[in-house]
């Protein structure tokens, strides 16, 4: 068994935390580096954020402490706060790329689509070889704002994109919502990394394994003997995966055991066996219960993305919309792409529910 402490691989960090603060006791480092630990290494948020508030009184304006207090607050789900406080970041430090396409993230969540576009732009122009925002400019083109075109122009045009495993990652999902499977599918063989549970793509609430996408692939193309086939080896890649994995004690830290079991629920969900139903919703289930919007309010919605699409794939329409309601009812990922384009709701798209779903999300939109 390979299981792990959630703290075995961060002591190193831990010592390292703690020899700073015999050097310099309370002192704005010294603060600093612990909130950073604590966030980091335990996802301790309400501890990370005492100890960074702490070190933003003795300097109140330092865009780096701003930024992490910014970014700890939209876990704790104060976007308000976290939107205003980071905005002052930028003010104060208005080249720094990471910290404009982090916020472009925010937005996106907020679904102010127009800024949080904007400030993935200013990133990208910032930094041309920076990936995470060449990637998911595109992936909020086409999943949230439903614009296939503009996403695949932003994807052709991506210097940064060119040689780094995402390329093929993005590419897929621009094959798979055109329909294009065939695309698809070519798009996925040539991917390369870990086979199971690595964000492979910067569209991380996305990031199945090289099998699980062409298992997702082959059922919409209507393959169903290659698509059980790719969908028993993403099954035995996932359960390998989540076997490895930290036991999620005291907290899951950043969803990795969650995703962990959101990527075996798919695919059992995909294969289809007999049993495999029941199991898959099992896996999702547990996966929201260990990670979802009180815990983290910022990643969560990647399970419960799974969770979706869980559902429609064993054949559990109403419980799919009720969870999509849920999504749209706080900040999350999901958009008018997801609702319009995903073939894997063509069986449930007509249903009323469904179109008032997507009422409600263009009500929402800030363009």
């Amino acid at each position: 068994m390979l299981r792990r402490g959630l703290e075995t691989d961060t002591l190193p960090a831990r010592r390292s935390v703690d020899r700073l603060r015999e050097l310099d006791p309370g002192g704005a480092d010294a603060l600093f580096a612990e909130g950073v630990y604590q966030y980091y290494a335990r996802a301790d948020y309400e501890s990370a954020l005492e100890a960074l508030q702490q070190a933003r009184s003795i300097r109140p304006n330092d865009p780096e402490i701003m930024q992490h207090v910014g970014w700890v607050l939209r876990r704790l789900g104060r976007w308000d706060e976290a939107i205003d406080l980071l905005d002052r970041a930028i003010q104060l430090d208005p080249r720094n790329a990471s910290l404009i396409w982090n916020q472009g993230l925010n937005n996106y969540q907020l679904r102010r689509y127009g800024t949080g576009r904007s400030q993935f732009e200013i990133g990208i122009s910032l930094d041309p070889s920076s990936i995470l925002p060449a990637a998911f400019l595109p992936e909020l083109q086409l999943f949230s704002e439903g614009d296939s075109a503009a996403a695949r122009r932003t994807f052709e045009s991506a210097i940064s994109l060119a040689e780094s495993g995402e390329k093929e990652a993005v590419a897929y999902w621009l094959a798979y919502m055109a329909r294009d499977y065939e695309a698809a599918i070519d798009w996925a063989r040539r991917m390369t990394g870990e086979e199971a549970g690595v964000a492979t793509s910067a569209t991380t609430r996305r990031h199945h394994s090289r099998p699980m996408r062409l298992a997702l692939a082959y059922r919409m193309s209507g393959n169903e003997d290659a698509a059980r086939e790719w969908a028993d080896s993403a099954v035995v890649l996932a359960a390998a995966a989540l076997e490895a994995r930290p036991d999620p004690n005291p907290r899951d830290r950043f969803g990795v055991a969650a995703i962990g079991h959101a990527d075996l629920g798919l695919g059992l969900a995909l294969r289809g066996g007999p049993g495999d139903a029941d199991e898959a919703v099992r896996h999702a289930e547990e996966a929201t219960r260990l990670f979802n919007y009180e815990v983290d309010a910022t990643d969560s919605n990647v399970v419960d993305w799974y969770l979706v699409r869980i559902y429609v794939l064993t054949g559990r329409p109403d419980e799919a919309i009720a969870q999509m309601e849920e999504m749209a009812s706080r900040p999350s990922f999901l958009g008018l792409g997801d609702l319009k384009l995903d073939p894997l709701y063509d069986g449930i798209r007509d249903d009323p529910r469904f179109q008032a779903l997507i009422r409600r999300l263009e009500s929402q939109i800030e363009w």
